[in-house]
């Protein structure tokens, strides 16, 4: 078979550089749409999510209890104990897709779940490490 029409590069690593982003957060910002805003004006197509500090109100949490999907819904605020999960944004679509694992503090115990929306109080902090390739 004739391989001279495959366009490919070989990897190297001495290319590649994690690179890390710090979000800030005001009140009442959506903490997904943050994110997706940040990814799409920095050119990330794939980011982790490696911190999650401060407090959300009006959030929604996926979770399994049972074997049973379920969704619980907050108003009041609620302190984010960590946040790690793994995204990737769709240029075309504008669309980001994958899952944000939260732990939070409810009556002084912690729970977790998939983070679904959620609002942010002033001063939430969210890191993101992507990779990008040095020219």
């Amino acid at each position: 078979m004739p391989t001279n029409n495959v366009n490919s590069e070989m990897y190297d690593p001495t290319k590649i550089k994690q690179k890390e982003l710090e979000l800030t957060l005001d009140e009442n910002d959506d903490v997904l749409d943050c994110i997706k805003q940040a990814m799409r004006e920095n050119n990330i197509h794939h980011a982790n999510v490696v911190t999650f500090e401060g407090k959300v109100l009006n959030f929604s949490v996926n979770y399994f209890e049972n074997s049973t999907l379920k969704n619980v819904k907050y108003f009041e605020p609620h302190e984010i104990v960590k946040g790690l999960g793994e995204l990737k944004y769709d240029f075309i679509k504008d669309f980001i897709f994958g899952r944000v694992r939260i732990i939070y503090k409810h009556k002084d115990k912690n729970f977790d779940g998939i983070l679904m929306s959620g609002k942010a109080l002033s001063g939430f902090k969210i890191i993101l490490t992507y990779l990008e390739q040095k020219e």
